[in-house]
Order: structure tokens, then sequence, then C-alpha cells
């Protein structure tokens, strides 16, 4: 639940931040592809939590559907390496490289999340390394909205 919200509240900042932004017409319309990209991200990244979420352990196809899932993650976040960053935006240099940091993180933690089930046996080595590439990615994703907000990214976040 946690989770769902904080993806929830950083869709809605990042909407409203980039509802306003833009004072020339070819920087509004720039800022406003960038803002309908970045929202269909977001949005993406809400449904594939929510799908995570209801997976029922129990499930024999649970770790089927868990692959499954961060197969399309992963996906999604080379997609967001690929949105052209409007040099608008402050921070733009920087939130390029996050979204490509974030992107190879995310391949990372895919990689290593089959590797720990490869062959069918569970290998518990590689959990660790794929939940900490899966948390530097969405840490990625935090960077990008503070610095879409102007404001340096703190850590503590």
């Amino acid at each position: 639940m946690k989770r769902k919200l904080t993806v929830f509240l950083l869709l809605v900042i990042m909407i409203l931040s980039l509802a306003g932004c833009g004072s020339k017409s070819e920087d509004s319309k720039a800022l406003k592809q960038y803002n309908d990209k970045m929202t269909i991200f977001f949005d993406e990244l809400v449904v594939i939590n929510d799908t995570i979420n209801e997976i029922e352990p129990e499930n024999t196809s649970s770790l089927q559907e868990l692959f499954t899932q961060f197969d399309i993650l992963e996906t999604k976040f080379e997609y967001l390496a690929t949105i052209k960053v409007p040099q608008e935006l402050v921070y733009y240099d920087s939130i390029e490289s996050l979204a490509a940091e974030g992107s190879d993180y995310m391949k990372q933690a895919n990689e290593y999340l089959h590797m720990a089930f490869e062959d069918g046996a569970y290998n518990e080595n590689y959990i660790e390394p794929a939940m900490e590439c899966y948390r530097r990615a969405n840490k990625r994703i935090r960077y990008i909205v503070s610095l879409i907000h102007g404001e340096v990214p703190n850590d503590a976040q």
C-alpha cells in the first residue's frame, strides 16, 4: 500500500509541476510532450505496481507472473531513458543521465531476479542484488522528480 501511494504521489507531483511550465509556444510544446510521455510512464508504473501487489504467492504461476511484470518494468524504464528532456528544465542533462542509470539498474535487477530462479532452483545469492538494483532504479525516479521541481535531490527522501 505504501508503495502504491508513493507511485501515485510521484505521478501527481509530476503532472502538477509540468502543467504550468513554459512561457513560449515552442517551450510549451516541448514541455507538454515531455509531460505527456512522463504521465504515460508513471501511469504504467502504477499498473505494474498494482499487478505485482496482486500476485498471490501461493499460486503456482506466481513466479512467472512476477517475471512477466519485471520484464515489462524493464521495458518501461528503457522507454524512460529514451524520452528527450526539454532544455527548459533546469537540470535536463542530469535528468537524462538519471533516466539512463535507472534503466540500467532495472535491467540488472531483472537479470538478477531471473538468475535467482534459474533452472527452477532458488539461489538466494541473487535476491539481494536484485532488490538493491531495484531500489537504485526507483531512487533515480525520485531524483528525477526532485530535479523537475528544480530541487537538488536529498538522499533522505
